[in-house]
């Protein structure tokens, strides 16, 4: 997982590099689209994240990989650290503070955790070049024009070996895991967008990772994106 400390920072660090190709560009830059990656327990998720968007950053652009506590972590606290913000000019404060008041707000007791990271995703995928794992961004982001959303699945009875087997576990305690973390992922998704999380209509691509490992995914994936 990435360092959570630093999730902020790195956010507005992103909003000033495109204010800056913004401003450099003669004609606007191609849009990027924002990729969402919701998986079965036991599939590639945050390292396929990871590694996608080491594929698919280049010197003008690096792509951002944000899951679960990167985005728990940036909803109940956005605050920028007094040094970060040394480095800008006063107007540049002056906006980034706008910027984060009208995008993300910075007063957690006005909004529930849960509608505070909807909204921040909304926020991130608007602005494209971002990969976003979990917390059902697929169903939150599905509008969004060019957004790539993946749906990584096998069979269970793999998922369960491949749990125990990176986990040093046995197969029961591999399979109770993996009961529940369906069950629980099932039910936020049911619960909290009305939608099943199995729906394949919820996705661009439903990938078998039983069958196809992390790198062709990512090979497919950024044949996609272009």
């Amino acid at each position: 997982m990435a360092d959570k400390s630093h999730a902020a920072e790195r956010m507005v660090t992103r909003q000033v590099q495109l204010w800056g190709m913004q401003q450099t560009r003669e004609t606007p830059a191609p849009a990027l689209p924002a990729i969402t990656i919701s998986r079965e327990y036991g599939c590639n998720g945050w390292s396929l994240a990871q590694e996608l968007g080491h594929r698919l950053s280049s010197e003008d652009w690096e792509w951002l990989v944000y899951g679960q506590e990167v985005l728990e972590e940036i909803a109940s606290d956005m605050k920028i650290s007094k040094r970060f913000l040394s480095g800008f000019a006063d107007n540049q404060v002056h906006e980034l503070r706008d910027y984060l008041e009208t995008t993300f707000g910075v007063h957690p007791e006005t909004l529930t955790l849960f509608h505070r990271i909807v909204h921040n995703i909304r926020a991130l995928a608007k602005g494209g070049g971002v990969i976003i794992v979990g917390r059902g961004a697929n169903f939150i982001a599905r509008d969004l024009p060019g957004s790539i959303h993946l749906r990584i699945v096998a069979d269970r009875e793999w998922r369960v070996e491949r749990v125990a087997r990176q986990q040093e576990i046995t197969p029961e305690q591999a399979a109770e895991i993996v009961r529940n973390s369906d069950r629980a992922r099932r039910s936020y998704i049911q619960e909290s967008f009305n939608r099943s999380i199995d729906d394949p209509l919820g996705y661009t691509m439903v990938l078998n990772n039983q069958l196809l490992d992390q790198e062709t995914i990512i090979e497919m994936v950024a044949g996609v994106v272009g």
